[in-house]
C-alpha cells in the first residue's frame, strides 16, 4: 500500500491499527475532540491521521523532539482534549490516558 523509509505496510496494517484506535477508550470515542500529537512512527502517524479525518478527530502535531512540558503547554493553548505521546501505537495508547488535558 505504501512505503515509509523503505519499509512496506499494507492494507492490513492500516487495518490492525484502525482496530487499535477503536478499541482504545479514548481514541475511540474521539469525534469532536482535538488531539496534540507527537508520534515517532511516521507510518503510525498517517494510520492515526486517515483514522481521525474518518472519524472527525482534529489532530495538532507537534515536532517529534517537543519537551513533555512544552507539548502540555502547546496542548493546552491549542485547545487540545488530549495529548498523545509515543514512538509506537502500545505507547500511544498507554500515555493517552495519562495525559488527558
Amino acid at each position: 500500500m505504501i512505503y515509509v523509509n523503505d519499509n512496506y505496510y499494507d492494507q492490513d496494517y492500516f487495518e490492525d491499527c484502525y482496530r487499535k484506535f477503536e478499541q482504545h477508550p479514548i481514541l475511540g470515542n474521539g469525534q469532536g475532540k482535538r488531539f496534540t500529537v507527537c508520534i515517532g512512527d511516521t507510518a503510525l502517524w498517517i494510520a492515526l491521521c486517515l483514522y481521525a479525518r474518518n472519524k472527525g478527530i482534529s489532530v495538532f502535531p507537534l515536532p517529534l523532539d517537543t519537551p513533555l512540558e512544552a507539548a502540555r503547554r502547546r496542548a493546552k493553548i491549542s485547545n487540545s482534549h488530549y495529548l498523545l505521546l509515543g514512538d509506537d501505537i502500545e505507547a500511544v495508547a498507554k500515555e493517552t490516558q495519562a495525559k488527558t488535558m
